[in-house]
C-alpha cells in the first residue's frame, strides 16, 4: 500500500492538529517535523508539507527543508497546506515554496483556517505581532478559523490524488479476480445513511454482471435508501495474516425494485427462486438492486503479481 509522509512545523499546535487529521484519512501515513526527516523516509510514496503562516510567510524550517531536499522532492508527488488567518492570500503564501519545488510535482496547495490565542504567544512573537498590527493598523484579538470539515475535505482531495499513483493491475485481471471473489461469497455488510442516521446490515446477496441483489422483509435500511440512494457494501475473508488479505469495499446506488413487476420476477429467477411461491409468501419480500460504481480492493495476491495490494476498480 502507498505510504504518505506528512512533514509539518507547528509552533502553537493548530498545524499539527490539521496534519494529524490528514494522517487519519491518508493512512498508512506518518507525521514528522523537518528535523526528524532522514534517508529512511525517502521510500515513502507521497508527501505532504504543512506550515503555519507567521508574519505573512511559511515557517522558515519548511522553506529550508524544501530547498535542501529540492532535488529529491521534485521526483515525488506533493500536496501543500498552510494554516492562516487570511485564506484570501492563499496564492501569495504558496508562491515561494511552489517556485522552489516546481509546479509539476505539486498536486494541490490549500490554505486552511488557523487560530490566534494571544495569551499563548511567546513574548518575542507577541512583540512582533504588536509591531505588525501597528503598521497594518489592525486591532489584535483572538481568532479561531480552524474547521475540521475543511481539513477532512482536503484529506479526501489529497487521497484522490494519491490513489492515482497506485500502479494499476490490468483491468480485465482485476475484474476477473473481483467477480470471482464476489461470486464465491454470499454475505455482505450493507451500509446506509441519511441525515446522521446510520445503519450497517449483515445480509445475504447475489452478484450478477455489475449489480448486487438483496432480498429483505424490510427494516430501517429502507428508511435510509428511500432518502439517500448512495450505499456502501463490505465483503471480506476472516483475517489470518498479512499475506492472506482479501476484502472489498464497494460504493453504489440502491434502488427498490417494484413488487411483482417483470424486473422483480427476473431477479428472483437469477436468485434461483420460484417466483410463484415467492409471491404467495405471507409477507412481502422486497428486493434491493444496487448498481455497483467503484470498488476499493485489498488482495494480498496482487502483490505476488507485482502490483500494489490495493487496487481501485470502476465498474463500466
Amino acid at each position: 500500500m502507498k505510504k504518505t509522509l506528512i512533514i509539518c512545523e507547528s509552533k502553537y499546535g493548530t498545524t499539527k492538529k490539521a496534519a494529524d487529521t490528514l494522517a487519519l484519512i491518508l493512512g498508512p501515513s506518518k507525521v514528522i517535523s523537518c528535523n526528524e526527516f532522514n534517508e529512511e523516509y525517502k521510500n515513502y510514496d507521497f508527501f505532504v508539507l504543512g506550515s503555519p503562516i507567521y508574519m505573512e510567510s511559511f515557517d522558515e524550517k519548511i522553506i529550508r527543508f524544501a530547498i535542501e531536499e529540492r532535488d529529491f522532492l521534485r521526483t515525488k508527488k506533493i500536496a501543500l497546506f498552510c494554516t492562516c488567518l487570511a485564506k484570501s492570500k492563499e496564492k501569495e503564501y504558496f508562491k515561494p515554496i511552489i517556485s522552489i519545488l516546481e509546479k509539476e510535482c505539486i498536486v494541490t496547495a490549500k490554505a486552511l483556517g488557523g487560530a490566534l490565542k494571544l495569551k499563548e504567544l511567546e513574548k518575542e512573537d507577541m512583540d512582533l505581532l504588536i509591531s505588525f498590527s501597528e503598521k497594518a493598523k489592525i486591532v489584535l484579538k483572538d481568532a479561531d478559523f480552524y474547521d475540521v470539515k475543511e481539513v477532512v475535505d482536503l484529506g479526501l482531495e489529497i487521497k484522490g490524488f494519491r490513489d492515482k499513483i497506485i500502479p494499476s493491475a490490468p483491468y480485465l485481471k482485476v475484474k476477473f479476480l473481483l467477480e470471482e471473489f464476489l461470486k464465491c461469497h454470499n454475505t455482505c455488510t450493507l451500509s446506509t445513511s441519511f441525515n446522521g442516521r446510520v445503519r450497517g446490515t449483515p445480509i445475504e446477496y447475489t452478484y450478477e454482471d455489475g449489480y448486487i441483489y438483496l432480498f429483505s422483509e424490510g427494516g430501517e435500511k429502507f428508511a435510509n435508501i428511500l432518502l439517500n440512494e448512495n450505499v456502501s457494501i463490505s465483503i471480506y475473508d476472516n483475517y489470518d495474516n498479512m499475506t492472506k488479505l482479501a476484502g472489498v469495499q464497494i460504493f453504489g446506488k440502491a434502488y427498490i425494485v417494484p413488487y411483482r413487476g417483470k424486473e422483480y420476477c427476473d431477479i428472483a429467477q437469477i436468485k434461483g427462486l420460484n417466483v410463484e411461491q415467492l409471491l404467495k409468501l405471507p409477507i412481502k419480500m422486497n428486493i434491493i438492486k444496487i448498481k455497483l460504481i467503484r470498488a476499493e480492493i485489498l488482495f494480498s495476491k496482487f502483490k505476488t503479481m507485482g502490483y500494489d495490494i490495493r487496487q481501485i476498480f470502476n465498474f463500466e
